[in-house]
């Protein structure tokens, strides 16, 4: 329900003097110019919104900082009150207030897909406190095109959600979000990918392998516990009898990998180098291969590193930073009550220097990285040190969960079963989705198991996924704008077990299989394309891949198709693009002589590096026998 509270006005007819742009480019086969909003019109009126989670907000329109927060705001030094033009409050009378975004951080894009119906205008750099750690506050005002809306028309609502109530929707109507038309072009910057972005989204398809001592023990993290730690935290437990990384890589080429990740550490604790890094009594780590009782001598990274590299894939490492059950650390905590036998006491600050050796060592001896892999985040209190060390040594590799240190960060998509949601975008490293309207370009990265369950490491006896389940998830990650990063869970030998070899070979195949031949295909920089289909020729899939280099530009596209029967009809319709996008039609096939792409919305001119059509390509082995 609205609420408004007139004697909360505080800046009553104070014009809004920012000097914001809102102007939307908007390109399309039908026409080219730009939407002008006069947002920045909006009175400075400040506004005091219950919402329906029990939250009390202080709002004023997204053009203009609310001028009087100190009348409402008792704010102390560990979250000191910030300039914004909106505010999440806390606590009873005395209200701690929370910036939800800022007016230098402002992002503009249709609402809706539309143009005509509004405008969303997204302030980001809100603070970053309890409970939105790692997920810094941003709030969307939806701004609805209204034109009998008054001047003094307060906001619709206020909702909050998406992770901890850290993102936040605002809806207002008003006729200042009714747009005028200009022909005049208008473009704003698009956002790019550095070089190694570029390279991860064209690659599609990552190895994210699992070895190290959960292969021994249970799939988890960590998976050593109390009940195991016996056997667990003795380093001759890491036992492969056979270990053949090479073996590895055959299988990551034959499923089409570009480049591999492999756990370095894991929750455990234990390394897959022998460390020269030390623990407080003065000795080299121990907990790792290469030590006297170790029953591995060797050193796994330096032999994976190099059967990747003679392979021309790329290799990278996964380390997790906040949890060390052999230093007794979880969530960057050192936990509580007396250690395990083995178990080594370390101060927080003692786990922090040593975590920073660890990956200074893979970040210098292992040759140049694709991808860096930071699960569950990095220490906050050595955030800047770890970013010096990144841009210092790894300033080509992407770094997953790196976003604030790395110059190269991918996102995770938000879940492991391998069907994000859609659409997918390349930008916005603050959402699952991505974002169409954010600043930063931000891949996605759509991790998924082979094994049922969610199981990532080897676990004996578990069924992997049917052909028939890998079809839609390639779809719905490479196939819609992510990047597939599939799981392989080398067994307790060191090698690939065969019923996931044979797997990953026909899942590869059928790839290669269905999308190694266009019926038809084309490019071009325009808003439409046609192609030409020989008569007779089935039809039921249809890929559009824009130049990335160039940034995302298509916001919505419809395709259609014709033949000498009918004329066009609707085949697809659809919102990102990006590095591919694959459009199906479940009904079955087709029988076009041309199909056409129309950009329906982009904010630049389309950059189309590929727009084909493909026969169908039934679920089913294209492998007579895999060896």
């Amino acid at each position: 329900m609205r609420l408004f509270f007139p004697s909360l006005v505080l800046a009553t007819l104070i014009l809004a003097t920012s000097g914001i742009q809102f102007q939307l480019p908007f390109y399309s086969a039908a026409r080219t110019g730009c939407y002008v909003y006069n947002v920045s019109a909006m009175l400075a009126h400040t506004w005091l919104m219950p919402a329906s989670d029990g939250s009390i907000y202080l709002l004023s329109p997204p053009n203009s900082n609310i001028l009087d927060a100190e009348s409402f705001c008792v704010n102390d030094d560990e979250a000191p009150l910030v300039a914004s033009p909106a505010y999440q409050m806390y606590g009873q009378g005395n209200y701690t207030c929370l910036a939800l975004g800022t007016i230098n951080q402002t992002a503009l894009a249709p609402l809706n897909n539309d143009p005509t119906q509004g405008i969303t205008v997204t302030l980001r750099g809100g603070q970053n406190t309890s409970p939105c750690f790692g997920y810094v506050r941003r709030i969307y005002y939806n701004l609805v095109c209204d034109p009998d809306a008054p001047p003094t028309q307060a906001p619709d609502s206020v909702t909050s959600g998406f992770v901890s109530d850290c993102v936040y929707t605002v809806t207002w109507r008003t006729a200042l979000a009714c747009p005028v038309w200009s022909s005049k072009t208008c473009d704003a910057p698009v956002p790019v990918p550095t070089a190694a972005q570029l390279r991860y989204q064209q690659n599609e398809i990552m190895a994210l392998t699992h070895f190290n001592m959960a292969t021994f023990f249970q799939d988890g993290d960590p998976a050593c516990n109390a009940g195991n730690w016996n056997q667990s935290g003795n380093p001759a437990s890491f036992a492969p009898t056979a270990l053949d990384p090479a073996n590895w890589v055959q299988s990551y080429q034959a499923v089409g990998a570009k480049e591999a990740v492999l756990t370095a550490k894991h929750g455990c604790g234990h390394l897959l180098w022998p460390s020269k890094v030390t623990i407080p009594s003065g000795e080299p780590y121990p907990y790792s291969v290469g030590r006297k009782n170790s029953y591995i001598q060797l050193d796994v990274l330096a032999l994976f590193a190099a059967e990747c590299q003679a392979a021309g894939i790329g290799h990278g490492f996964y380390y997790s930073l906040t949890d060390n059950f052999y230093l007794n650390v979880d969530r960057s905590q050192v936990q509580p009550g007396p250690l395990l036998p083995g178990q080594v006491n370390v101060t927080l600050q003692q786990f922090y220097d040593i975590a920073v050796g660890h990956i200074t060592e893979l970040w210098s001896n292992y040759g140049n990285l694709t991808e860096i892999w930071f699960d569950g985040g990095y220490l906050t209190d050595v955030a800047d040190e770890i970013r010096v060390l990144l841009n210092k040594l790894q300033p080509g590799a992407v770094a997953f969960g790196g976003t604030g240190v790395s110059p190269n960060p991918i996102r995770w998509d938000g879940t492991e079963d391998g069907n994000p949601s859609y659409p997918t975008w390349s930008t916005g490293c603050d959402a699952f989705s991505g974002d169409p309207s954010a600043p930063d370009f931000c891949p996605a990265a759509c991790d998924t198991t082979l094994q049922e369950g969610d199981t990532w490491f080897f676990v004996p006896g578990t069924p992997v996924r049917t052909l028939a389940e890998l079809i839609p998830i390639y779809h719905s990650t490479a196939g819609q704008n992510g990047v597939l990063e599939l799981d392989f869970a080398v067994d307790r030998t060191g090698r690939i077990d065969f019923a996931h070899a044979e797997r990953y070979a026909d899942f590869g195949a059928w790839i290669r299989s269905c999308y190694g031949f266009a019926v038809a295909r084309t490019s071009g920089n325009s808003t439409q394309l046609t192609i030409a289909v020989r008569a007779g020729v089935p039809v039921d899939r249809v890929m559009i891949q824009e130049n990335l280099v160039f940034g995302q530009r298509i916001r919505a596209y419809v395709v259609e198709f014709s033949n000498s029967t009918v004329s066009w009809q609707p085949f697809a319709t659809g919102t990102s693009v990006g590095n591919k996008q694959i459009n199906l039609l479940p009904a079955g096939p087709v029988y076009p002589t041309k199909i056409r792409l129309t950009v329906t919305y982009a904010v630049a001119m389309p950059i189309i590096k590929n727009f084909a059509a493909f026969e169908p390509c039934p679920c089913r082995s294209v492998l007579a026998r895999v060896v």
